[in-house]
């Protein structure tokens, strides 16, 4: 999941850019200047699809609109034109994105658009693109362990950022940590791929517990063995890329909610069962909530450490 990572750091806050730098350390392409595309049109299908049968039962009862009233013509104009959108096509992706470098590099002759596949995308401030890029991938490995996420399963990323990663330092800090950042990618794809089959089995009721055993078990220490190989590295090439650690909690892909907030077993159970649900649906059919999981420092992590 984390091989390749895309995303656009230009609005990210400080701490959303160290977020970043830990993807860019584990990544084996890094992309930081994408350009995200969401299909209007299927935009308005859903939104139709939504708001359509409320609003016009809403709109059927003249106690509460009369049908002299213009806001309520202006609505059923608005809901008919959503409806009949000639150029929607369920055959088109939800969501796209183009990398400037890469268009630039074809002399801008070409338009290279690329429809999400495995990609980790990490779109903080709009949540939506985020969604649609689970509602395009559907339910695969690399989804599977985010359904994992969005239920409260945390996966560990390695506590080390970096300030300075367009340095030549950072390039070859990547460089010397390659066996162990290969060992974690592998941890993270064994794990993807064995919730796939969990899910696709449907043994919603045992998933959760694995899950849970292979984060700790199996990721977390993978994830020590990289901070440990790290922490031994020459100072001063450590200390020219600019490294630097949370203090409040060890950063880590969880679920959408606040530290205050708990998700209960039989809660993570429902939402693992209703997203992969939803995921596993052809594409027309897939809904996802727009909040579903986020970069965080857990501070739940740090106390198991």
């Amino acid at each position: 999941m984390f091989d390749t990572v895309v995303l656009n750091k230009d609005s990210f806050s400080a701490n959303q850019r160290r977020f970043a730098s830990v993807l860019n350390l584990i990544a084996n392409q890094y992309y930081d200047s994408a350009v995200f595309y969401v299909n209007k049109n299927w935009s308005a299908e859903q939104i139709h699809e939504q708001l359509h049968p409320t609003i016009k039962d809403l709109c059927a009862d003249s106690s509460y609109l009369p049908d002299s009233h213009p806001l309520k013509r202006k609505i059923l104009s608005i809901l008919g034109e959503l409806g009949e959108s000639e150029t929607f096509d369920p055959k088109q992706p939800k969501l796209v994105y183009m990398l400037p470098k890469e268009y630039e590099s074809k002399g801008g002759d070409s338009l290279p658009i690329h429809v999400p596949e495995n990609e980790f995308i990490y779109v903080p401030e709009t949540e939506s693109i985020a969604a649609r890029a689970l509602e395009q991938k559907g339910l695969r490995s690399s989804t599977a362990i985010l359904v994992l996420a969005a239920a409260g399963i945390e996966i560990a990323l390695p506590n080390i950022c970096f300030e300075n990663t367009d340095a030549d330092e950072f390039k070859k800090i990547k460089e010397i940590l390659a066996e162990e950042r290969n060992a974690y990618l592998r941890a993270i794809t064994s794990m993807a791929d064995e919730a796939y089959d969990r899910l696709i089995g449907e043994n919603f009721n045992e998933i959760y517990e694995w899950a849970a055993n292979e984060a700790r078990f199996k990721i977390v220490p993978s994830v020590v063995r990289l901070e440990e190989k790290t922490s031994i590295l020459d100072r001063s090439l450590l200390r020219r890329a600019k490294i630097s650690f949370w203090q409040e909690g060890v950063p880590a892909i969880g679920a959408a909610l606040s530290e205050e907030k708990s998700i209960t077993k039989a809660l993570a159970v429902n939402i693992i069962k209703l997203l992969s649900g939803s995921l596993a649906k052809s594409i027309e059919e897939r809904r996802v909530p727009e909040a579903t999981y986020i970069l965080k420092a857990s501070k739940l992590l740090r106390q198991n450490a």
